[in-house]
């Protein structure tokens, strides 16, 4: 009797401990418990109809995972085909479905980051580490979120630890690397580089996707042949499932047209470097030669830029969140005859787009200063300074030489806003200004260590830098210091909108370029607002683009042959104020008057080049370099001449 009741005490107790982890969803330990009590005791009925409704629930479970797993499934497929929102839409589900889905929150967070909802894509990450916290992917992809918000403290720990869970991750490697030099933390970046330069080469010898990105190869020490490698190892592997499309355009169309359709693609057709450089393009297109299509998948941003442009084409497809087939067969079915891709290997791309060949000539201009090492790119838009001839061998696409310089450019729209007085930025009065407004991942410690020299030798002098974020900032004056230059001299401008940025240029005396990746767009930007720009071209078509400017505005002093030249034109032109004087002078007047700011003499050019490749596709012949010749100021309806194929 005593027996029976402590048993019954036992199940009692036992019965409780399984209905409490049935309750907290533990069923794999209640139904345990429950088969364990039904051996102690088999008539127990409540226990035995516990384990019923336990059996039911796992069933419904099983088939609520099965059901996730499926949408997790076709979310992946959408992921690799790019269809980003598609994807999302269906991890979204499975997560519904199954909200212990760590894949599915991965995932998730990497097609919400390639849509641009960087904020959601960060909260779905920080879910999929909770989930899985060993899990170095997770914490390598929400570090790079994380830095695109600009979070870069954030950054930099989720990136450590998925270095610490994984070390022998190259693609982790290559994320620090990057993280380093934007924020110019240079205490481990050299030996992380060389690691990674070294991991880079093996995998290119083995014919491995690359940790190195093309894009991150143009800002780093690296020659154009192996920038060529680094674009055709990314070609091959990445864009390896990428198909010319079934009907698309392999011969010349039959018969001839009285227009030729030109089709620009990007995702910058926005407040952007890429628009603000473009933005008369479009317009000034001579419609009885040519007609202009859109194809932007950048978003909407509401700008000025925006506006104008989708007014200036004759077709505007907003193609943002279409698939990558989508969009070629969009192109493909509008008969564009020559694709030009505005993106190259940069953030947002869709390299896939143009490996499907939409168009009978596709050709790569302006926003990627580089090869893309790719088949389906036939032309590149250069001039004879960012890409001469020994150079172009290491190209795979065939270049066209424009007359002046590749890049457009427009003075019609510099902003007449009124400049501020040095003490409203916070310069000083009376001190020489050297400013450099580039992104500080730009900046390396043998350049910074020249610049200190430099302000070294110019007492009073300041240098003007942009403000990306305050770890550059703090880690960029502390390595001041280190320099023996006061902190101070050290001077942050705060991002502003681009008319009052243009006009606080003319506040500084001489703008010093960064070396393995020039200015670009900020080059144009300083030269319009009257600053002389200081520049030291490498071997590089990144690292030429400011002596291509300066040689189109014949201010070739500015174009030193050796580092030690610059540092030498430098210090003599903060001592000098006559002589940069007479830069400035001569600066304003071809300014006005030269071809560099003349966007109609520009577009001319680019559409005799237009012509000059057409004509090649309709002889039949492959392509091949090309030459524009200038003939001087054309009218609004005037011509250049064409050289034969050169």
């Amino acid at each position: 009797m005593v027996s029976e009741r402590i048993q019954r005490r036992q199940v009692e107790v036992m019965l409780r401990s399984a209905i409490a982890r049935h309750r907290d969803g533990d069923l794999e330990t209640a139904q345990a418990i429950y088969e364990q009590i039904l051996l102690v005791d088999p008539l127990q009925s409540h226990a035995r109809q516990l384990l019923a409704i336990l059996f039911e629930q796992r069933a419904a479970q099983t088939m609520v995972c099965s059901d996730a797993e499926s949408r997790l499934a076709d979310a992946t497929e959408h992921l690799r085909l790019g269809n980003h929102r598609a994807a999302a839409a269906l991890l979204r589900e499975a997560i519904r479905l199954d909200g212990t889905l760590h894949d599915a929150y991965h995932k998730l967070g990497n097609a919400l980051c390639e849509s641009g909802e960087l904020p959601d894509a960060r909260e779905a990450l920080l879910r999929a580490v909770e989930l899985n916290p060993g899990s170095a992917a997770s914490c390598n992809d929400l570090g790079l979120v994380c830095r695109q918000l600009d979070r870069l403290d954030e950054a930099r720990h989720w990136l450590e630890r998925a270095c610490q869970l994984d070390p022998n991750d190259p693609y982790i490697l290559s994320n620090l690397v990057l993280l380093d030099q934007a924020v110019c933390a240079w205490d481990e970046w050299p030996a992380r580089l060389q690691q990674l330069l070294r991991v880079t080469r093996t995998a290119l010898d083995e014919d491995r996707l690359t940790p190195m990105s093309p894009f991150m190869s143009l800002s780093l020490p690296i020659d154009t042949a192996m920038q060529r490698r680094i674009a055709e190892n990314y070609t091959r592997h990445a864009l390896a499932h990428c198909r010319p499309l079934s009907g698309a355009p392999v011969h010349p169309r039959p018969g001839a047209r009285q227009r030729l359709r030109i089709g620009y693609a990007s995702a910058d057709f926005r407040d952007h470097p890429t628009a603000q450089l473009m933005l008369s393009l479009f317009a000034l297109h001579d419609r009885s030669r040519f007609q202009v299509s859109i194809y932007s998948w950048g978003g909407d941003d509401g700008s000025d830029y925006r506006r104008r442009i989708e007014q200036d084409c004759d077709q505007f497809c907003d193609v943002d969140g279409w698939t990558e087939d989508a969009i070629a067969e969009r192109m493909a079915s509008d008969g564009i005859d020559i694709l030009v891709d505005l993106k190259g290997y940069t953030w947002n791309m869709r390299a896939g787009v143009f490996a499907r060949r939409p168009a009978p000539v596709q050709v790569s201009y302006l926003g990627y200063p580089g090869t893309l090492g790719a088949d389906f790119m036939d032309y590149i838009v250069v001039d004879e300074c960012v890409l001469p001839a020994e150079l172009a061998a290491a190209y795979t696409e065939q270049p066209v030489y424009l007359p002046h310089s590749y890049q457009v450019n427009d003075y019609l729209h510099f902003s007449a806003t009124q400049t501020p007085t040095r003490a409203q930025v916070g310069l000083p009065e009376s001190s020489f200004v050297f400013c450099c407004f580039n992104n500080t991942y730009k900046i390396d410690p043998e350049l910074f260590a020249v610049w200190m020299r430099i302000l070294g030798q110019v007492p009073g002098s300041v240098l003007w830098l942009l403000r990306t974020s305050p770890e550059a900032e703090r880690n960029l004056r502390r390595q001041a210091v280190r320099h023996g230059v006061a902190a101070e001299r050290l001077i942050f401008a705060e991002r502003v909108m681009r008319p009052a940025h243009l006009a606080r240029h003319r506040l500084a005396d001489l703008f010093l370029d960064t070396w393995y990746y020039n200015a670009h767009t900020t080059a144009s930007d300083s030269l319009r607002a009257g600053v002389p720009v200081l520049t030291c071209p490498g071997s590089t078509f990144a690292s030429r683009v400011s002596a291509s400017l300066l040689r189109c505005l014949g201010l070739t002093e500015l174009i030193s042959e050796d580092r030690a030249a610059y540092a030498a034109q430098a210090l003599r032109l903060a001592r000098q104020p006559e002589v940069l004087a007479s830069l400035r002078q001569r600066l304003v007047i071809e300014r006005e008057h030269g071809p560099l700011f003349d966007p109609q003499r520009f577009v001319r050019a680019l559409e005799s080049a237009y012509q000059m490749m057409w004509q090649v596709r309709l002889s039949g012949l492959a392509p091949r370099p090309l030459r524009v010749t200038d003939v001087g100021h054309p009218s609004p309806h005037g011509s250049l001449a064409l050289d034969t194929p050169v």
